[in-house]
């Protein structure tokens, strides 16, 4: 998988944001615009959850 050139946008929308978050796990060279605040609409512990994820 190869990440594209430009830095990922997530509009301000918490569903994309989430995503573009995953994505990230996926290639390491995806330069992210992380917004906590638009994550945490939605899922406020939503990192937190993640890095356990990643941990087991």
């Amino acid at each position: 998988m190869q990440a594209p050139n430009q830095p990922l946008v997530d509009y301000d929308d918490h569903r994309i944001a989430m995503l573009q978050a995953v994505a990230k796990l996926l290639t390491s060279n995806v330069k992210l615009r992380e917004k906590i605040g638009t994550i945490a609409v939605s899922y406020p512990d939503f990192y937190k959850d993640l890095a356990v994820l990643i941990d087991d």
